[in-house]
């Protein structure tokens, strides 16, 4: 066998010692824009921004200087309504995301009038047009300043009332305090601690020079007047200097009064500096601009489906005012692929509204079942009709009352522990049963499922359901019982710590289709 060729081996060497090369995100460009389904929302997306660009990026108009680090949405509504866009949970602190929208084309963008801000972003949006929708870093304006403390506490020079007078650039401290000298930005009240530090902490300070964002020093000797200095360089531009006059008298026993609890105080101004973006952990939210939400309840199941026999269900929702005052309504469908919202429905006093066909008509899906969530801004009462179209007439179908969600002790939740039991179930030859488990908690959670006789004996295997966070999963009973079980009941017990979830059984004849629901209720 030859033996490699030195050269060779050394660039294969040299390759696996490279490190990677960072790319960009893959909505780094408009003509790349990631798209933001308009029916399933609340849309959510992290991203580390870091290494995108701003190449090409149009004007920004409510930024100043031009932002960088961005990354690109296309974003099509399907109802004519108010939207968010939130960043609020990106990260790190530094990165400051701006939101702006545009219509048209990339290359040909039109910025929306008012659709622009810092942070959170909402608009109304109109039902079938395409929007564009920047997501940018802010750059930062730096002003420096320099802060004094004295055990922490900043300071002001002297002067009538609580914390001394007017803030100048005169302090007067005694040997032995001790102190602190920090870097601030004055635009928008931070610490510093991007660029270069360099302090000069004036005669007799001990010690005289520091470097980084603040410096703890004392002054062993009084002197008349000296000069905390400090020399802060931004990345890539020329050095900005600040200075503050120390005064320095003989030790002292008591704290100054001209130490103020109200700080900080604002020392110096002048040249100021421009940091570009370091872009971050983009932590995009996109959903309707709801109202504040005082109630919530949930419809154990809804569904839009044919089955495989075929035979269709589908589910007509019903919602009614309970005061005396306009209300106002989200829906929010749960299924085992994701959520959806549909738009907001308004309530006047004692009001009410029914949506056949709920899943279809207001959420644009067929072919799906899931729980849906009910928020209102006043006191309603809601509930869901699941009926068989058929072609002889339809069957009378069934229906399921709303469940409060936000009280602990509510038949419709199951805490960490609990149980509940679905009665009347069926599962033979004549009937058949679907259990249906929806799972309120931020996190995936293990639902265990029983079925027992009449005699409280439990009938075939124990189903484990795993459901994901917000999410509605559907089991036939069949799975643990087969055709076993002329009549008893299902057990559901929620056997994950934090979690909170609930059940449904749909009991349906074969012969007539007719589902029957089966709503659950807490064991003691």
């Amino acid at each position: 066998m030859s033996k490699p060729i030195p050269s060779l081996v050394a660039a294969l060497l040299l390759a696996l010692a490279l490190p990677a090369v960072a790319a960009p995100p893959p909505n780094d460009a408009c003509t790349a824009a990631r798209t933001i389904p308009g029916l399933e929302l609340p849309f959510t997306q992290i991203l580390d921004t870091t290494q995108a660009t701003a190449d090409g990026d149009p004007a920004v108009a409510c930024v100043a200087p031009a932002p960088g680090k961005s990354v690109w949405y296309s974003f099509r509504p399907e109802t004519s309504d108010a939207y968010a866009f939130d960043t609020g949970d990106s990260a790190p602190a530094a990165y400051l995301p701006v939101l702006a929208l545009y219509s048209g084309s990339c290359g040909a963008l039109t910025p929306v009038p008012n659709a622009c801000a810092r942070g959170r972003l909402v608009a109304s949006l109109t039902a079938g047009t395409t929007y564009t929708l920047l997501v940018a870093g802010a750059a930062v304006v730096v002003d420096p300043e320099i802060r004094i403390a004295l055990n922490g506490v900043d300071l002001c020079p002297s002067g009538p009332g609580p914390g001394g007078g007017s803030c100048g650039n005169i302090f007067d401290v005694h040997v032995g305090d001790q102190l602190s000298a920090r870097a601030y930005n004055g635009l928008n009240d931070t610490l510093l601690t991007d660029g270069t530090f360099a302090w000069s902490l004036g005669t007799n300070a001990s010690p005289g020079t520091a470097t980084g964002p603040s410096a703890a020093f004392t002054y062993i000797a009084p002197v008349a007047s000296t000069n905390v200095v400090l020399t802060w360089t931004a990345p890539g531009q020329v050095p900005i200097s600040r200075q503050v006059a120390m005064v320095v008298t003989a030790a002292r026993g008591l704290l100054p009064a001209s130490i103020s609890p109200e700080g900080p105080f604002p020392l110096a101004a002048g040249e100021t500096a421009t940091i570009p973006s370091p872009g971050g952990v983009l932590h995009l939210l996109v959903q309707r601009d709801a109202p504040e939400w005082r109630y919530t309840s949930i419809v154990p199941s809804v569904a839009s489906i044919t089955n495989a026999a075929g035979i269709p269900y589908v589910s007509d929702f019903s919602v009614s005012s309970m005061q005396s005052t306009e209300s106002v309504v989200g829906l929010e469908l749960w299924t085992a692929a994701g959520r959806r919202e549909s738009s907001l429905i308004h309530l006047s006093a004692y009001g009410s509204k029914t949506i056949s066909d709920v899943v279809k008509s207001a959420f644009g899906l067929d072919q799906t079942f899931g729980a849906l969530l009910v928020s209102s801004t006043g006191y309603v009462t809601a509930g869901a009709r699941t009926w068989a179209p058929v072609s002889t007439g339809g069957t009378n179908g069934q229906f399921a009352l709303a469940g409060d969600v936000r009280n602990p002790s509510s038949a419709a939740i199951l805490l960490t522990g609990e149980s509940g039991v679905l009665t009347g179930v069926k599962q033979t030859s004549a009937f058949r049963t679907n259990v249906g488990v929806y799972n309120l908690s931020e996190k995936e959670c293990v639902v265990e499922v029983e079925a027992r006789d009449e005699n409280g004996q439990r009938v075939g295997s124990q189903l484990v359901l795993t459901v994901p966070a917000t999410r509605y999963v559907q089991q036939s009973l069949a799975d643990a019982t087969g055709n076993n079980l002329p009549s008893g009941s299902v057990h559901l017990t929620n056997a994950t710590s934090g979690c909170v979830v609930g059940g449904v059984a749909y009991v349906i004849d074969n012969l007539t289709q007719d589902p029957f629901a089966v709503s659950q209720r807490k064991r003691p």
